[in-house]
């Protein structure tokens, strides 16, 4: 048997013991530094620009996003990707902070959009997105 073939193999039972035990994301704790921008996507209902952001959750994790800005009054959506609308969480915040606490619904790819409660607002903003079991 080759090298390669061994190595190939090697893998594949490892790829499979790891199914198996049912292994999958690793905890999420980040943390961005983005801004809301004229050039940003604009959301599709009320036309406020947001950022996107992308993490992997287990069902049954513990979602906690916050996000804070100086210069507008930030707002969050949570979704799950290629699900739309359906079973999406929003939040609006006061006086610069908004948070948003969720129990994951599923294992999947979760989105947060990061915006502003109104059209029109721009300026920095830190996102912080944890994910945990």
């Amino acid at each position: 048997m080759t090298i390669a073939k061994r190595l190939f193999l090697a893998t594949a039972a490892v790829a499979i013991l790891g199914a198996a035990a049912g292994c999958g994301p690793d905890p999420v704790n980040r943390s961005e530094t983005g801004a809301l921008e004229s050039t940003d996507t604009t959301h599709p209902t009320d036309g406020s620009f947001y950022d996107q952001y992308e993490f992997q959750a287990k069902e049954g994790w513990n979602i906690v996003i916050r996000m804070t800005s100086t210069e507008f009054q930030p707002y969050l959506q949570l979704r799950i990707k290629d699900r739309g609308d359906e079973g999406m969480i929003e939040q609006s915040g006061q006086a610069g902070t908004t948070a948003l606490a969720h129990t994951a619904t599923a294992t999947a790819t979760y989105i947060v959009w990061a915006n502003s409660n109104n059209p029109g607002e721009t300026g920095a903003y830190t996102l912080l997105i944890g994910a945990n079991p």
